[in-house]
C-alpha cells in the first residue's frame, strides 16, 4: 500500500508477506509455517529537484516472526527486527 503523509514531501509504504514449506518425501517432519514478515518504509523528499536530481532520505523497518525451521537457522531466536536508513535520488 502507498500513502502520502501531509503534503507531497513524504510517502509511506507497507506490506505483509509469509513463507510456507512444500513437503518433500523422505525429508522428515514438515513444519508448514516458515515466517511472517511485516514491513514499512517512509521516504522524505529533501527539497525540490536540482540539476543533480531529486534527493530523498528513507527509513524502514521489518519485523519477522519465524517458524520452527527458520528459527533454527536464526540461532534459536523466534523473531527478528531489521532496520534501514538510506539516501536516494532520482535523475
Amino acid at each position: 500500500m502507498d500513502g502520502r503523509i501531509g503534503s507531497d514531501l513524504a510517502h509511506r509504504r507497507h506490506g505483509v508477506r509469509d513463507g510456507a514449506s512444500i513437503q518433500r518425501p523422505g525429508r522428515g517432519t514438515d513444519h508448514k509455517f516458515g515466517y511472517l514478515s511485516i514491513a514499512g518504509i517512509v521516504t522524505v523528499l529533501l527539497g525540490g529537484t536540482t540539476n543533480l536530481g531529486a534527493w530523498n532520505v528513507h527509513f524502514g523497518g521489518e519485523y519477522q516472526q519465524l517458524g520452527d525451521t527458520t528459527k533454527s537457522f536464526n540461532g534459536g531466536e523466534g523473531s527478528q527486527f531489521i532496520g534501514s536508513v538510506g539516501v536516494g535520488f532520482s535523475y
